[in-house]
Order: C-alpha cells, then structure tokens, then sequence
C-alpha cells in the first residue's frame, strides 16, 4: 500500500518498446518513462483515473537467483 491505497506494478523485458506498442494500440500514459536508479518506471492511464505501473527491472529478479 501506499498512501492508503493498493498499487499494482506490472514488470516488462523492455519498457520503451512496450510503451510502443501499447501507443500503437490507443493506450494512454500517466508519465513518461522516467529512470527510478532501480528500473525504468512509467503508468498507464486507466479509465477510471487510476493508473497502472509498468517497469523494467535493472534489479535481479527472483528467478534469476
């Protein structure tokens, strides 16, 4: 939770190249891609007003372990 409110944060291979495709398909974004030092992290403006995240990982990830 943050702020009192659930967040759902989807992980992609490559973030840019998904934020193309999805452009490509009519789906709007919150934010521009922006480097968090962690990942790259953008959110995908739902129709509710809420927004989705979508990041790509710099970061190792369970099953690389």
């Amino acid at each position: 939770m943050i702020n009192g409110a659930h967040v759902v944060i989807y992980m992609c291979d490559d973030v840019n190249a998904t934020v193309a495709e999805l452009t490509a398909k009519g789906v709007g974004f919150a934010r521009p891609v922006s480097d968090e030092g962690w990942g790259l992290m953008t959110s995908i403006r739902l129709p509710g007003g809420g927004e989705l995240g979508l990041y790509e990982p710099r970061h190792e990830r369970a099953y690389e372990l």
